[in-house]
């Protein structure tokens, strides 16, 4: 995900201030599952630290790209060195692998460099490709994602009426080699500014997702709060269309330096990954494959702090946890396997407090809160949890023994309260 955002950074902030006095609409079903719902971009290709780092972080998938110019730099035989270790290395270790089908190949277009197109002429040379992943890798790939960010210049010059047909081709050919794998389509930049629904709606309209299990947006952007009304919005979007599959983010992300209008202080990425998780899962979203595990630098050690594309990571070179990570090291071994649950809330949101509250639930009966003030500094009664809840600071790290009586001071930096229930959470 690289593009420019400078252009759009009074768009985006219009945007945060118009929405920042709406409600999140949110996926009411009780019961719904998190299975596994975590994962990151970039990783997997890393020895035995990596391996545990993915585990502190709870996270369970790794979306990596199975690039075409890689297997098959020129016409003729396939050349699998570049994945086959690293897939065998995944498989062995219980990660779930999300495989990107990218992008093209430069002789096709007769050219010394790709087009990031594939025409109808050239779809057969595609599916040759699809079908040779399917085939060696089908059982060591998890799900298989096709193309990325097609909406955005950078990645798909062709028309759209070729990327739906590749896209329909593929999906097809797919479901007949591995009918027990997901497939994925869409990866659409999913901003106010690039891509949006619109795009969303022709690749629904023309019948390419059938047959798809999942559509995966990429939903940047300065506000959280904004970022999950468009995915509450997608999602009733797909059901309008009749596509009855899973919402997923395949990247989403907020640097801590560079230009991007989005980049945040290390502390307030904690904070913005808290909301943006917990309110995505709310409205409806199904996986996160947060973009993305590492910065390219140690603290420090950037020679080019313009760009916020080395600085997405939530943790350093060095495996350490960046203030985003150990809020994700916080939140995903809690949530994964665990159920989207708002009828926990006796009242919600609260009718005399503005607080942000969004109730989850294991099969074990622990209880997951994720609550932050809309309107500034506050304390408020919290009742419900039994005696020992614990309460974790989001932008701190900091943690707190909750007892019954003990009010609660809720903030715009979210809080993440964990422990046993005796009924129904209130907060007064």
């Amino acid at each position: 995900m690289i593009y420019n955002f400078g252009k759009i950074l009074s768009f985006f902030v219009l945007t945060a201030v118009l929405l920042s006095c709406a409600g999140i609409p949110h996926d009411i079903t009780s019961g719904r599952e998190l299975n596994e719902p975590f994962g990151f971009n970039h990783a997997g290709s890393r020895g035995d630290e990596e391996t545990a780092l993915l585990k502190t972080l709870g996270a369970h998938w790794v979306r990596l790209d199975i690039s075409w110019v890689q297997m098959q730099a020129e016409p003729g035989n396939f050349d699998y060195s570049a994945y086959d270790a690293l897939l065998e290395k995944t498989d062995a270790e219980g990660v779930s692998v999300l495989g990107i089908l990218d992008y093209d190949v430069p002789w096709i277009h007769e050219k010394p460099e790709g087009k990031r197109q594939v025409n109808p002429e050239q779809l057969s040379y595609w599916l040759e490709y699809v079908q040779a992943v399917a085939l060696r890798y089908g059982d060591s790939l998890a799900a298989l994602e096709i193309w990325n960010e097609p909406n955005f210049g950078k990645f798909w010059t062709g028309s759209d009426e070729d990327f739906f047909l590749l896209t329909s081709q593929t999906v097809s050919l797919l479901n007949r080699l591995l009918p027990n794998t997901p497939i994925i389509v869409g990866s659409l930049m999913y901003n106010p500014f690039v891509g949006g629904p619109g795009y969303l709606k022709k690749l629904l309209a023309s019948g390419a997702a059938d047959g798809a299990d999942a559509v995966s947006l990429h939903p940047y952007g300065i506000s959280p709060k904004a970022g999950a009304r468009r995915m509450a919005k997608a999602g009733e979007l797909m059901k309008d269309y009749g596509f009855q599959g899973e919402l997923w983010i395949t990247e989403m992300g907020y640097p801590t330096g560079g230009s991007y209008p989005h980049a945040v202080s290390e502390e307030l990425q904690g904070v913005y990954i808290a909301k943006s998780i917990s309110s995505s899962f709310a409205a409806g979203v199904d996986r996160i494959i947060w973009y993305q595990l590492y910065d390219r630098y140690l603290p420090g050690e950037a020679p080019d702090r313009t760009s916020s594309e080395a600085f997405f990571g939530v943790a350093y070179p060095d495996y350490s946890l960046k203030t985003g990570g150990a809020v994700i090291a916080r939140m995903a071994p809690i949530l994964n396997r665990s159920f989207w649950a708002p009828e926990i809330l006796s009242d919600n949101p609260p009718a005399n407090i503005p607080a942000i509250i969004y109730p989850f639930r294991d099969t074990e009966g622990n209880i997951t809160v994720v609550a932050w003030s809309g309107l500034g500094r506050m304390n408020v009664e919290l009742r419900g949890f039994r005696d020992g809840a614990v309460i974790y600071e989001t932008k701190t790290g900091k943690e707190s023994t909750w007892h019954p009586g003990d009010s609660v001071p809720l903030s715009p930096e979210p809080l993440i309260i964990t422990g046993m229930s005796e009924g129904g959470i209130e907060f007064r």
